[in-house]
């Protein structure tokens, strides 16, 4: 489902504050935004948007800060975001665990499409194909609940990320599943893959 960048927010705090609560179980949401770009915690807008802010505005997307660990990147149609709320204190997930399982889950995703990718690169979040980055994540835990979480490029407009500097990185290059293919790939697939890989991961059943 297509969903704007603060809808998914505001689900995200539902799911988390029913798991604070004792009354809800482990979440996934799986979606894509609208075109939108997001402003994390360490993110600074003016350094790192080319061109500065006013630069964005004939493109089309918004301009969104939000509370997830990381710097500025883009999301929209052709993406695949998958954002997990789980309770890992209660589960004993440490917070690398969490975020190198969300890591490899995406290069189990790229690697069922032909692709080679590779997480845990030193100094660098997310997945990368070489140089260049295929997949984001940026994750908010808070009292051991986790929210936001990884976005994977499938067919995305990559001329928006050469708008930003990509997750504070000069000089970083974006790619696309179906641009490293060169055919074309299903959201669909990719997002049971990622959804299948996660839930293995951590030993969760997942309610969508």
């Amino acid at each position: 489902a297509r969903l704007p960048d603060r809808a998914a927010l505001a689900l995200q705090e539902e799911a988390a504050a029913a798991l604070r609560a004792g009354r809800g179980p482990a979440t996934v949401l799986l979606l894509e935004h609208p075109a939108v770009f997001t402003v994390g915690k360490r993110g600074a807008e003016d350094s790192e948007f080319e061109g500065g802010r006013a630069g964005l505005e004939a493109s089309g997307a918004e301009v969104v800060q939000t509370s997830r660990g990381g710097q500025v990147t883009f999301h929209g149609p052709g993406q695949v975001v998958l954002y997990p709320i789980v309770d890992i204190r209660r589960r004993r997930i440490g917070a690398r665990r969490f975020v190198e399982g969300l890591e490899d889950a995406m290069v189990a995703a790229a690697a069922g499409c032909g692709v080679e990718a590779r997480g845990r690169v030193p100094g660098r979040t997310g997945v990368w194909v070489g140089d260049r980055k295929l997949g984001a994540i940026g994750v908010q835990i808070r009292q051991g609940i986790t929210t936001h979480g990884l976005a994977l490029n499938v067919s995305t407009d990559l001329a928006f990320f050469s708008k930003i500097v990509p997750c504070g990185l000069p000089g970083a290059e974006v790619t696309s599943l179906e641009r490293e293919t060169g055919s074309t790939v299903s959201a669909a697939q990719v997002e049971q893959s990622l959804l299948g890989h996660i839930s293995d991961a951590f030993g969760l059943e997942f309610s969508t």
